[in-house]
């Protein structure tokens, strides 16, 4: 999990969100359920922040404290997120979105030559790094 959080925020670190979004559609073929789903995910993180911040006020008031890397904290924010998931593709059907249909783009994302160096010189760096170590 931690290692796709970190993949998603370099890639935003580059792009927007939306532009992660519709690349990763239109030039990796990924389906539209999934860039549709990544792009909701960015869009609930602040709301998901607050949403911990609250499950731990509330457990102090109980005299439990729930630490940043505490399962129960996560078990209890990911229910509160798959209720999440549910009401947006609920809303999604109902404003008339089909799975496997045929798509056009308003706006076509192409692969530039920098981002190709975003992608291969930090694996560059990294590589050898990961050779040395034990």
């Amino acid at each position: 999990m931690f290692a796709y959080v970190l993949l998603g925020t370099s890639f935003t670190l580059i792009n927007s969100p939306l532009e992660l979004a519709r690349s990763l559609e239109q030039n990796l073929n990924l389906p539209s359920k999934f860039a549709y789903g990544s792009l909701a995910a960015f869009g609930v993180l602040p709301k998901m922040r607050l949403t911990i911040l609250t499950l731990q006020k509330a457990a102090l008031m109980r005299g439990i404290r729930l630490s940043f890397w505490s399962p129960k904290l996560y078990f209890k924010a990911l229910l509160i997120a798959l209720n999440w998931s549910d009401e947006l593709a609920q809303a999604m059907i109902s404003h008339g979105y089909v799975e496997d249909t045929a798509r056009t783009y308003a706006h076509k994302i192409s692969i530039k030559h920098t981002d190709w160096l975003y992608l291969l010189v930090p694996l560059f760096i990294i590589q050898p790094l990961l050779l040395m170590l034990p």
